[in-house]
């Protein structure tokens, strides 16, 4: 990850926050996946502060993930929303004085990828054709009639 994730400890104190709000290119994400891509920006903004001997870093993260529709298999946007995800670490976990909680970001995005996934919320246009070949569930449990 780049050093646009980088905080600076000693720029914090208990009373002093430090704001973040970036816009980052979602290459940033470094997905190599024939299954998934991203497309656009990665928006990541909160704050960061200091709490007894924590790092505490509150953010909220926007992305648009690329999934294959399980209907059609075509690629479509995904928008990811994270409201408030809490990072914490302890001081003597970070070294340098600076903490890269890029793969954090990472970390939070890539848990919001569902495994199976609908597009068209759920309605793809594609489930009429897909009818036909599916069978009849009165005909597919066998009459003895």
């Amino acid at each position: 990850m780049k050093d646009s994730f980088v905080i600076y400890i000693d720029r914090l104190s208990e009373e002093r926050e430090e704001p973040i709000d970036l816009s980052i290119d979602s290459a940033i994400l470094e997905v190599d996946e024939a299954g998934l891509g991203f497309q656009g920006d990665v928006d990541v903004s909160g704050k960061a502060y200091m709490a007894n001997e924590h790092l505490v870093i509150d953010l909220s993260i926007n992305a648009i993930a690329l999934l294959p529709c399980k209907i059609c298999n075509e690629m479509r946007p995904y928008p990811i929303e994270i409201g408030h995800t809490l990072i914490t670490r302890d001081l003597s976990e970070t070294k340098g004085g600076l903490y890269n909680f890029g793969g954090d970001v990472r970390e939070a995005i890539l848990i919001e990828i569902p495994s199976i996934f609908e597009c068209n919320g759920g309605d793809c246009p594609a489930r009429k054709e897909m009818e036909k070949y599916l069978a009849n569930k009165e005909t597919s449990h066998g009459s003895t009639t």
